[in-house]
């Protein structure tokens, strides 16, 4: 008796440590289950509750395009929607971006294209692994011409739009397509070359809607200032790119006059850090150091550690002197006398074709920011027919004193590299008063 007594009590024992390790490991199964539902750190214990339902897979990235997203008009907010843009392609877990320009109204080449090269790059990165990336996009629903300058760009390819423009301005339409090129490339200098040959004759094909062409003269000046140009982005280090669009339709109120776009950017050393490199002559250095010392003991810079935005600093006054003519990094070191003119002579040819039609023009690098609509242009510094080109952005057309802030000014946000972006109008009298003035001299 007293051993079915035992037996019985061993039964149910054994019965009740297997019921419960029996829901310890269900229990086990709904924390595991809960944890991988709601993605909770391990350790924390999920309790279900009536309507639970399962997240909804992660959203897509939105960049939204604002009303004016221009270089040449507010860089602030370009610099913003690139620095959005970028970060949002930076998070592995976002295989969705969607760019939004519904509500633009206003756009250039040059803010357009900085988009287009961060969607390609993160796209050819991406492609082939389990985090491909799908980018999604809107048309503008406000502007034709936003849509067009899309079209041009290339975008739409990449944000998967399907944008048809109308045969009559489609065919006024002319574009030099996307050219880069990079600085550690064996074949650099073919590039480059290439490069600058197709975007003269790009430029000379948008003159001949108006009846018009350049010298052989002219070209070939083009094209040097353009190999300059690139070949000054490729010793900063990183690769550049080039691209062009001619609208014949974008000013509609101007009858037979069109826009003319040309962008050449760089990633890489922006020209201040240029500047401060091991390589750069003792004798720029000390001219770079006595201008930041005058300007400096005047109060001229900035004090704010915040960003400055619209403020006028160091990296300011080093940008603008760079561009002046007959200042390289080479200065006074074989073969520099021939070096940095580039820039300043690309300046003086635009301002030329410019002289009664509206022109504007940025350089934009690391966080400075520079402006040229014509208001002040290149002037000798003196007499000599030598005599040194300046554009300094005041009054007195001197560099020692503080440069007009409209026209020279710090930005909040930086860009890894320095932007040239130009906008021409194009028409027949404008070009009518430039030869009728080259033939009285």
């Amino acid at each position: 008796m007293k051993k079915n007594v035992a037996r019985k009590v061993r039964d149910q024992h054994r019965i009740r440590r297997a019921r419960r390790l029996k829901r310890h490991a269900r229990a086990e199964q709904r924390r595991r289950a809960a944890e991988w539902r709601n993605r909770l750190p391990p350790g924390i214990r999920t309790v279900s509750r009536p309507g639970y339902r399962r997240p909804l897979p992660d959203p897509a990235g939105e960049v939204d395009i604002p009303r004016v997203f221009s270089l040449l008009e507010q860089p602030e907010k370009v610099l913003k929607v690139y620095a959005q843009l970028s970060y949002q392609l930076t998070l592995k877990h976002k295989k969705r971006i969607k760019v939004d320009h519904s509500r633009c109204v206003d756009m250039d080449l040059g803010a357009s294209i900085l988009l287009d090269t961060l969607i390609v790059a993160a796209e050819k990165q991406r492609k082939g692994t389990p985090r491909a990336l799908e980018v999604e996009g809107q048309a503008s629903f406000l502007s034709q011409k936003v849509n067009v300058m899309l079209f041009a760009s290339g975008l739409p390819h990449h944000l998967g739009l399907q944008i048809e423009l109308p045969p009559d301005i489609k065919s006024r339409i002319r574009t030099f397509e996307q050219q880069y090129g990079t600085a550690s490339h064996v074949e650099k200098a073919r590039q480059r070359n290439k490069c600058a040959t197709d975007l003269t004759h790009y430029f000379n094909e948008c003159l001949r809607t108006k009846g018009y062409e350049l010298s052989e003269g002219g070209r070939a000046n083009l094209g040097n200032l353009v190999t300059e140009v690139i070949g000054n982005a490729e010793e900063h280090g990183g690769p550049w790119h080039a691209i062009g669009f001619y609208d014949d339709t974008a000013l509609e109120e101007q009858a037979g006059a069109g826009e003319c776009h040309i962008v050449i950017f760089n990633y890489g050393k922006t020209i201040y850090e240029t500047l401060h490199d091991p390589t750069v002559s003792s004798e720029l250095k000390e001219k770079l150091y006595e201008l930041s010392a005058h300007h400096q003991s005047r109060g001229k810079f900035a004090t704010s550690l915040f960003g400055a935005k619209g403020l006028y600093t160091e990296e300011c006054l080093w940008t603008l002197y760079a561009l002046q003519d007959r200042v390289t990094r080479f200065y006074q070191k074989p073969g520099g006398e021939d070096r940095g003119v580039g820039t300043v002579k690309m300046i003086e040819f635009f301002e030329q074709l410019a002289v009664t039609a509206p022109m504007r023009m940025c350089v934009l690098s690391g966080s400075a920011y520079i402006l040229f609509d014509g208001k002040h242009r290149i002037r000798a510094s003196g007499p000599e027919p030598d005599a040194q080109k300046i554009i300094a952005f005041n009054e007195d057309n001197d560099l020692h004193q503080a440069p007009d802030p409209k026209y020279v000014h710090g930005l909040e946000l930086g860009f890894p590299g320095t932007i040239v972006s130009i906008k021409l109008k194009l028409d027949r009298s404008s070009l009518d008063q430039i030869t009728a003035q080259g033939k009285r001299k």
